[in-house]
């Protein structure tokens, strides 16, 4: 098992360079040589585990209120009482709500969110809680990163002026990560204008091998110039079994098989999806 006794968050000039520093007092149960992304079926929401070697686990979003998040990540073989970062993309509840209970059940090192604040009783009950459990809250914007060894989540959105939109979807922390072996995009809510201004900024950052699909597939995100920019090897689409949204839309589903995605994998289908990399291949488990 293992224990974070510390936290320490350095500043660069120019860019907020976090680096997560931890120390290990009692010989890990389980270890991973690579790291590995659990994309988590928490029913009509998102929730994204990262594991990095040494576990060190950090989990972006919670999925709907309820005990959904709870019970997907006690059937894991991790150590289930320590998270070292929680990612809220924006405060949605079916991005958030998840945490409400799952923070009675672990401890959590940090929790990171771009300042966006929400306006809903489930996001009140989520930061009472926060509070007096005395969890700090870390703000993260564009150009911000998460450093730990070799391995890197650096935030492309929201930007200040994102920050201020209207449409709360779009200001969705996009976060990307770089391991040793894999890079992965994950997308919050975003719609196709956040998308054509990332594919007009930062066209190079984009292209990756996990593309967490945006708004759980939804028609008015995913464009064919972001996904032929991305060129993603594996699509993940969060979503859940009944929804009344019509997700994932059809066109979505067209549009990264004809970019030769070469696998699509849904929440709703094949349940908690954990992909990691090994012997130059990526492999996917379904959970």
């Amino acid at each position: 098992m293992k224990k974070i006794d510390n936290l320490s968050f350095i500043a660069s000039l120019v860019l907020i360079i976090l680096n997560l520093i931890v120390w290990h007092k009692i010989v890990l149960s389980h270890s991973i040589k690579n790291a590995e992304i659990y994309f988590l079926d928490v029913g009509q929401g998102d929730s994204e585990l990262l594991v990095l070697p040494g576990e060190v686990k950090i989990i972006t979003d919670g999925g709907p209120r309820g005990d959904n998040l709870v019970q997907e990540f006690s059937r894991l073989d991790l150590n289930k009482k320590y998270v070292d970062l929680l990612i809220i993309s924006h405060p949605q509840s079916d991005h958030f709500g998840g945490f409400v209970n799952f923070l009675d059940t672990v401890d959590v090192g940090a929790i990171v969110m771009s300042g966006r604040k929400g306006e809903t009783d489930d996001w009140n009950d989520f930061i009472n809680k926060v509070n007096n459990k005395n969890i700090p809250i870390i703000t993260l914007l564009a150009g911000d990163r998460i450093r730990y060894d070799n391995n890197q989540i650096e935030i492309l959105s929201p930007s200040p002026s994102i920050l201020q939109s209207s449409d709360l979807n779009d200001t969705s922390i996009v976060e990307l990560i770089t391991t040793e072996k894999l890079k992965i995009l994950l997308t919050g809510d975003i719609g196709k204008s956040i998308e054509d201004f990332l594919v007009e900024r930062i066209p190079n950052k984009l292209e990756t091998d996990i593309l967490k699909i945006a708004h759980h597939g939804s028609k008015y995100s995913s464009s064919e110039k972001f996904l032929k920019i991305s060129n993603p090897k594996i699509a993940v689409i969060e979503v859940g079994a009944s929804n009344q949204y019509g997700h994932p839309a059809q066109e979505i589903l067209d549009r990264l098989n004809q970019i030769g995605v070469l696998g699509i994998f849904r929440t709703d289908l094949n349940g908690t999806v954990k992909i990691f990399a090994q012997d130059n291949k990526i492999k996917v488990i379904k959970q």
